[in-house]
């Protein structure tokens, strides 16, 4: 849990963070947009990192239509996860 609270420090989930459901390409422009490393927070889930995602509750995707949806329960969750991984 400590390396856990030193990659998210002080950052709480808004309802901004809360129940996001975005398509793949907001997923991706928002990934890009709010994080410094989001690019290779992408390339991580984009090489298998988001069936581990999937299993923790982290993000859930589903096809609506044409459309890959992304469903993300806490944003900050997430990204820190992935900088936990990144790290290693």
């Amino acid at each position: 849990m400590g390396l856990l609270n030193a990659l998210r420090g002080n950052i709480q989930e808004t309802a901004e963070s809360t129940d996001l459901k975005l398509s793949q390409a907001e997923f991706i422009e928002r990934m890009i947009r709010e994080e410094e490393d989001g690019q290779s927070l992408l390339d991580l889930m984009e090489v298998g990192e988001w069936r581990v995602c999937e299993r923790m509750g982290l993000t859930f995707g589903y096809m609506q239509g044409s459309t890959a949806y992304i469903d993300v329960p806490r944003w900050n969750n997430l990204v820190a996860h992935l900088r936990m991984v990144n790290s290693v």
